[in-house]
């Protein structure tokens, strides 16, 4: 077998010639391209690369203006159009080799456009690019100043999504043992990179740039006429990782089940491929028969539409799956989703994996068949439950036991004058948008249970901590603190927070005090009253010096001061004092 240099020359010098003259079908650079392929995977580093993937390519049907010859890690990526891989390109005018560490460019453009996609390249390349081990290889350069000689579209993606490279000139290209060399060596730092990012399958987020990806679930769901702000789109999908049951509250047409549908839909998951089920509650709910199943006159087990979703979700574990209790609260959530409720509480890693405890018992069934069907299934990872709820005169208000195992996003402001995309212009506009490929693990939790993210996460974590135990004892007198559930899905949520770079923390404590305290408060006791007082002190840093009249002069201090630390909260504890104040009673709920 000729040696890589040998090839490379041979293709190189004969490329450009071809490209213009001669018929890609059957053309023997073909053929030139398979030895260097061939060649490359019997290098000693390459040969013994457990899970790595070799191609290259000249074009398909016409000849490629930019030649490459891939290598790919299985592990994170099988196909050059996404994922981070060690690639050679070809100059287009032939005259220059790259070496490089580069990204998938086809499926991000494709997913959010070519000008947002430059930008999401460019932020993945700096953030791989301040490697230790990456930036101390001989020879080497970090960053996408190389010159593929091209205007193509595609190949400008191809310099935008270059990590780090080593130049060579045509005419003066190394020997085998540099070229070897330099492979192996780049090799070695992309392992490096895929081993930290796989670890125990634990670690989705560091292969992922996830403000890019939930922009681009923001941008599908503008373009197709609807509008949420980021920072809940943000909310919802920092909700959903930390625990897999979210109730979005609000008055009717807010849009709760429509955000819902489209968040799914814009992650691949819609009622056509089986992954998005709608499942309107009843009022006469008062068991979990209609969502689990029951036994028939016969003893035969009927399975409920939520346990045919489990089945499928469990068999599908690689992708999400999502359940919408559209208005959940019109029976009372305790009478058919408690023990629901009760399993989620069970969720631990087993061998890779996040597992509950069974959702049936050996003895809930008369005949073999159905055992056998049904009696191993638990709450797959890859689930995720929804509630919408309305709170008025028809529904049922929830308990401390709901309320505390839910993140609760409330949709109350309504902007009549917003029509959505129709006054914004997306960039996806005329073009058919391609929902991204979203993986289960993207939304998966990464922790069961607070030990999980200790001692790493612990300065998050005291942090966390150290807010609460203020809130607690505001809320001490009221006998409405906050237990250890709490404090570990509030510490779960602000490290993903942190971790992927979504909200400035402030801003994502807000969220939380919003939505795992102040659901809480409500009832007609001073000491609810003196609690809201205390908890806006705090959102603030400003004292209300009324005790009988703070509602007031709380809309006052939010009009009059510039920074308020926890706005939302704030307000929304302002809007609670003024209905203690105007009915003797108060709540979270509008």
């Amino acid at each position: 077998m000729n040696g890589l240099r040998a090839l490379l020359e041979e293709f190189m010098n004969n490329y450009s010639y071809a490209r213009e003259h001669e018929p890609i079908k059957g053309h023997p650079l073909g053929n030139v391209m398979k030895k260097m392929v061939e060649k490359v995977q019997s290098i000693s580093c390459v040969s013994t690369y457990d899970g790595i993937i070799v191609e290259g390519s000249i074009g398909k049907g016409t000849w490629a203006k930019i030649p490459w010859l891939a290598l790919m890690d299985s592990r994170i990526t099988d196909t050059t159009q996404k994922g981070i891989y060690v690639v050679y390109l070809f100059s287009e005018d032939m005259s220059k080799l790259y070496l490089t560490l580069n990204q998938g460019v086809t499926e991000i453009a494709k997913n959010l456009g070519t000008v947002e996609a430059r930008r999401s390249l460019r932020d993945k390349a700096r953030e791989i690019g301040a490697r230790r081990d990456l930036r101390a290889l001989d020879g080497f350069r970090i960053g996408n100043d190389i010159n593929l000689a091209t205007v193509s579209s595609l190949g400008q993606l191809y310099v935008e999504g270059t990590i780090a490279y080593k130049e060579y000139h045509a005419k003066e290209l190394p020997d085998d043992n540099l070229l070897e060399k330099d492979l192996c060596s780049l090799l070695s730092v992309y392992k490096n990179y895929v081993d930290e990012v796989t670890i125990n399958d634990r670690k989705p987020g560091y292969t992922i740039n996830y403000r890019d990806a939930i922009h681009c679930i923001y941008e599908y769901i503008k373009a197709r006429g609807f509008f949420f702000e980021e920072d809940l789109l943000f909310n919802f999908f920092l909700s959903l990782k930390t625990k897999p049951f979210v109730i979005l509250a609000g008055i009717s047409g807010t849009g709760k089940t429509k955000l819902i549908e489209l968040f799914a839909e814009a992650v691949g998951a819609t009622s056509d491929n089986g992954r998005f089920e709608l499942i309107p509650v009843r009022p006469d709910w008062n068991d979990s028969s209609d969502l689990l199943g029951y036994r028939n006159l016969e003893g035969r087990f009927q399975p409920g539409v939520l346990t045919r979703v489990i089945q499928r979700a469990l068999s599908d574990i690689n992708n999400p799956y999502f359940v919408c209790l559209d208005e959940m609260n019109l029976a009372r959530v305790e009478y058919y989703f408690s023990d629901f409720l009760s399993l989620l509480e069970t969720r631990r890693w087993d061998k890779g994996k996040i597992r509950t405890n069974k959702i049936f018992r050996e003895t809930d069934f008369v005949f073999q068949e159905d055992r056998k069907e049904f009696a191993g299934l638990y709450i797959p990872e890859n689930l995720y439950i929804v509630g919408t709820v309305n709170m008025d005169e028809t529904t049922h208000p929830f308990s401390k036991k709901v309320l505390d195992r839910a993140n609760t996003i409330e949709f109350f402001e309504v902007a009549l004058d917003n029509y959505g995309s129709y006054q914004e212009r997306s960039h996806f506009e005329g073009q058919a948008f391609v929902p991204p490929e979203v993986p289960s693990s993207v939304l998966k939790s990464e922790y069961c249970v607070l030990r999980e993210c200790l001692p790493e996460r612990k300065a998050i974590v005291d942090e966390v901590v150290n807010i609460l135990i203020k809130v607690n004892d505001i809320l001490q007198p009221a006998n409405l603190h906050v237990g250890y559930r709490v404090r570990d899905e509030i510490s779960f949520y602000m490290i993903y927070n942190q971790e992927y770079g979504l909200m400035d923390k402030d801003n994502a404590f807000d969220w939380q005090l919003l939505q795992k305290i102040l659901p809480r408060l409500q009832g007609s006791s001073r000491k609810i009253y003196q609690a809201l007082i205390g908890l806006f002190e705090l959102c603030t840093n400003v004292s209300l010096e009324s005790d009988e009249g703070a509602a007031e002069e709380a809309e006052k201090i939010l009009e009059n001061i510039s920074v308020v630390r926890w706005p939302r909260s704030a307000r929304k504890i302002a809007y609670m004092l003024g209905r203690y104040e105007e009915d003797g009673f108060t709540s979270f709920w509008a």
